[in-house]
Order: C-alpha cells, then sequence, then structure tokens
C-alpha cells in the first residue's frame, strides 16, 4: 500500500521517471531510518490519496517522500498530512524536521512554507561522463579500499554538512554495497569516493591537501571510465564539491531548496 501510494501520490508526473518496487521501497526504509510510527498513509476507501514518509534519527527527522493522488491535489489534503506529521513527531520528541523540494515545485515550497518551514540552501544534481574532466595538477595513486575504511575518516574529509541521502548514517547502512576508491600523493589521503554502479554516494577530500579538482577526476575515470554516465544528487551550494563538477561540465539537472522547520 505505501509502495502503491509513493507511486501514484509523488512519482506519477515528477519530473523524473521513478517507479518503486516493494523491494527497492524496503531498502530505502532501511538506509534512511524510515519509521512508520511517524508516517502518515491517506486512504480514500480502499485506495492511497496520500502519504507523508518520515524518517527520523534522534530529535531531527527528515520528509524522504510526500504526495497527493492529483485527482485531489489543491484541496488542503496535504497540509493536513504535514500538520499531522509534525504533530506526531514533536509527541516523539523530534526537535527539527528536514525536507528538500524542487525549486519549481512552488505550490509544494508554498506549503512547506505556510508550516513553518525555512529554506537554508540550495542543491544542485549533477549527471555527465568522467570524460569531460580536464584538470591539471599533481598525479595521484589510486587504490581500492572498503567503504568503512573511508567511513572511518568521514569527519576529517568533509567540512559541509550533506543531504540526508549521504549522510554518514546512511552510508554506514550502505557499506556493503557500496565500492571504495582513494586517492594519495606522498602517502598522504587527498580525496575519497564511495559510489554504486552509476552514481556517487560520497566524495570527501582533505582540506589541507591539493584542489579537489585532479584527484576527483582520478576517482571518478577509476569508478567508471571515460565514457558511463554518472549522477550525484543534492551536492550543497556551499560545499566546493559542487564547484568543482561545474567547472567539470557535468550537467545540473536539477536543483532543489533544502528546507528544515523547528518542531
Amino acid at each position: 500500500m505505501l509502495t502503491k501510494a509513493l507511486n501514484e501520490c509523488l512519482y506519477d508526473g515528477y519530473r523524473f521517471k521513478i517507479v518503486l518496487t516493494p523491494e527497492r521501497f524496503a531498502e530505502d526504509c532501511r538506509i534512511h531510518d524510515v519509521d512508520l510510527s511517524a508516517s502518515f498513509l491517506a486512504v480514500e476507501g480502499s485506495h492511497p490519496v496520500g502519504v507523508a514518509l518520515v524518517s527520523r534519527r534522534g530529535e531531527r527527522a527528515w520528509i524522504g517522500g510526500m504526495g497527493v493522488h492529483p485527482s485531489l491535489r489543491g484541496r488542503g489534503l496535504g497540509t493536513e498530512l504535514l500538520g499531522r506529521t509534525q504533530d506526531r513527531l514533536r509527541a516523539l520528541g523530534a526537535r527539527q524536521l528536514l525536507l528538500e523540494v524542487l525549486v519549481e515545485n512552488t505550490a509544494a515550497r508554498q506549503c512547506y512554507t505556510r508550516a513553518g518551514f525555512v529554506a537554508r540552501r540550495r542543491y544542485s544534481c549533477f549527471r555527465g561522463t568522467a570524460s569531460r574532466i580536464d584538470w591539471n595538477g599533481n598525479a595521484s595513486r589510486v587504490s581500492k579500499v572498503h567503504p568503512s575504511v573511508i567511513l572511518a575518516d568521514y569527519e576529517s574529509l568533509h567540512n559541509t554538512v550533506a543531504c540526508w541521502q549521504r549522510e554518514l548514517a546512511t552510508l554506514h547502512h550502505r557499506r556493503d554495497e557500496l565500492k571504495g576508491l582513494v586517492a594519495r600523493q606522498w602517502h598522504r589521503t587527498v580525496a575519497t569516493l564511495l559510489y554504486s554502479e552509476n552514481a556517487v554516494a560520497d566524495v570527501g577530500w582533505d582540506r589541507e591537501g591539493p584542489p579537489l579538482g585532479r584527484p576527483l577526476h582520478e576517482l571518478l575515470l577509476a569508478a567508471f571510465g571515460p565514457s558511463r554516465p554518472l549522477a550525484i544528487v543534492n551536492v550543497p551550494n556551499d560545499d566546493p564539491l559542487c564547484a568543482v563538477m561545474r567547472d567539470g561540465g557535468f550537467e545540473v539537472y536539477a536543483e532543489q531548496l533544502d528546507m528544515a522547520c523547528t518542531l
């Protein structure tokens, strides 16, 4: 029922084609710490007409999926779902609720703003191939490592707060399905990469080391080759990685707002 609700109420007519299966939904719940006791499903008869899927980590919560059936939009159901979600999270002890919304989704943004959400920063989603990057700099020695090795140094290799999908907790849940690479220069780790078949899960780098451009190029080539398409979602615009991806010729295929409210 929840899978059907997300497919029909959120992803029907969505900008990107997404079709959830029950198996993929269950996996998303696991890696994002979805709390079904804090989530809501609206039904009409036996049919789902609205959904608010919520994840929780301590006093922080995140809306990983929210939507209303197209036939019922504009009637206040989304506002009611959001209000019930906020009330439930307060009762559970959550203090902050996060979400992302496409910049062009004016109706959703207005709904969130009325509910007390404030835009904190902008996210960019990139896609392209490693062959488009051409940076100079000292060559690195790239080697494979288990993701757990990279995650052990996560804090020292990141200077901005990641989106929920790439937080340390999420990456820990995914560590056995991801692959890891490190770029080293003079026995020093200068950049790291966690990735799956066609997507970048995380990029880390030594802030005291060389510029990220050349090491990232080497890592992406080692992971994907020069021509395999790859993507990375929700890179904060205040993250140096964002400028590096733009300079490398990657296409920005979507932009989202990171929004939050205090509960």
